[in-house]
């Protein structure tokens, strides 16, 4: 995700229809890298975006 569902009020229905409500659980990497370090149990040293990884989840929704 490059936004937070939280911030766009709703899954939006093109990633709904792919995955289904699943993608409340999907984060930005920033968001992921907060969840990580708040911790204090891991060293966080890369959190980015994956460039199209949208087609990863989509070969998967197919399978």
């Amino acid at each position: 995700m490059t936004r937070e569902v939280c911030d766009l009020g709703a899954v939006p229905p093109h990633i709904r229809r792919a995955v289904g409500r699943e993608a409340i659980a999907w984060h930005t990497p920033d968001r992921w890298r907060f969840q990580w370090e708040v911790t204090e149990l891991v060293r966080v040293t890369s959190a980015r975006l994956q460039r199209d990884a949208w087609r990863d989840w989509l070969l998967w929704s197919r399978a």
